[in-house]
This record gives C-alpha cells, sequence and structure tokens, in this order.
C-alpha cells in the first residue's frame, strides 16, 4: 500500500509540474512577462518575438476550437491532479486517468513537428510539458498491474469524479480567464492615467 501511494504521489507532483508550466506559457500569451520564464524560452535563439516560445504560442496554429495548447494543458493537467487526489481520497482503485492521458499521447508528435518543420522554432517551455507527459506515460505503465489491466473495472463513480474534476477545472479557468483578459484592457488606460498623472503640461493641455 505504502509503495502504490509513493508511485501516485509521484504522478501527481507530475501533473502538479505540467499544471505549473502551463500557467506559465498562460502568462506569456497574456503579455505577462516574467525574467526567468523570458531567458529559458529564448535558451539559444535571439529574445525577439519571432523566437522561442513566442512563436509557437502566438502562431495561426496555437489554438483548437477557440481555446490555446497552453488553455487546453491547464485543464488537463489541473483536472488530472484533482481527479487523482479525488481518487485517493474516496478510495477508488480503478482510475480512467491513465487510458485518458494515452489518448493524449500523439500531441506530443504533433508538438515536435509544428516546432520543427512549420513554425521552425522551439519553443522550451512546450518541450517540458511534453517531457512531462511522456514521464507520466512512463510511469502509468509502470503501474500497470494496478490499473491498465482491469479497464472493466473503471466503475460509474471513478468516471463521474473525473468528469466533475475537469469540469471544474474548466469553470475555473474561464473564470479567471474573464478577470485576465478584463485586468489586460485595462493596461492602456492605466498606463494613459499615469502619464496624465507624472505630465503636468499634458494634464493642463487637456484642460483648455
Amino acid at each position: 500500500f505504502l509503495q502504490t501511494h509513493l508511485y501516485l504521489s509521484g504522478i501527481f507532483l507530475l501533473y502538479g509540474i505540467g499544471t505549473v508550466v502551463s500557467v506559465l506559457l498562460l502568462q506569456s500569451e497574456y503579455g505577462k512577462r516574467i525574467e526567468w520564464v523570458e531567458k529559458l524560452c529564448h535558451l539559444g535563439t535571439p529574445p525577439s518575438e519571432g523566437q522561442g516560445c513566442n512563436a509557437v504560442t502566438q502562431s495561426s496554429s496555437s489554438k483548437i476550437f477557440g481555446f490555446s495548447w497552453a488553455e487546453i494543458g491547464l485543464v488537463y493537467f489541473g483536472g488530472s491532479a484533482l481527479a487523482l487526489s479525488m481518487a485517493q481520497l474516496t478510495l477508488i482503485q480503478v482510475s480512467p486517468l491513465p487510458l485518458l492521458h494515452f489518448i493524449t499521447l500523439p500531441y506530443i508528435i504533433y508538438s515536435l513537428y509544428y516546432q520543427a518543420f512549420v513554425v521552425r522554432a522551439w519553443c522550451m517551455l512546450c518541450l517540458i510539458v511534453q517531457g512531462v507527459l511522456i514521464m507520466i506515460a512512463v510511469a502509468w505503465l509502470g503501474h500497470y498491474d494496478w490499473h491498465l489491466r482491469d479497464v472493466s473495472g473503471i466503475n460509474v463513480v471513478a468516471s463521474l469524479l473525473t468528469t466533475a474534476s475537469f469540469a471544474l477545472m474548466v469553470a475555473s479557468w474561464l473564470f479567471f480567464k474573464q478577470v485576465w483578459q478584463r485586468e489586460r484592457q485595462l493596461v492602456p488606460t492605466k498606463r494613459a492615467l499615469e502619464q496624465w498623472q507624472n505630465d503636468s503640461d499634458l494634464f493642463l493641455s487637456h484642460l483648455y
């Protein structure tokens, strides 16, 4: 039991890492610059808008059905982490998460191909996400006897908990996305107000 608990804790940690990296990608998409993230994104490439993470996250194929891959990654990793936690709390022995994870693996091939041959730029954060996906797949395979051999054991409760976890993650992200977008729209207004406050001549010129 202890070995199983430690194993699943490691998988949970990987899902958590995927969630954090997805958040960093989203911050980059929304123009929230973090110095060390920018340096990581531009390893081996000049720090311009057309290179590194920007070339991938702001490309024409970076969205599907109006949602960016970073958003999908956040929902997937965050929802999976939440579902795994719920499964452990309710002592569910068979979860649909391993099967769901293996369905996502073709994305790795697509992303690598897109970076290498379409935009011809490498997104280090994206590569970290793909590395995490591979490590989670290896971890679930290492847990094969417990999870994959008895797929028929996935019951209604396990499926409902997993569905509820992803639904909660989607709802949470849509809420914070609206807040984030409103804050982003207010940035030019805030800058204009600061300019007026700091420039008395500009302020007086608009009074007369």
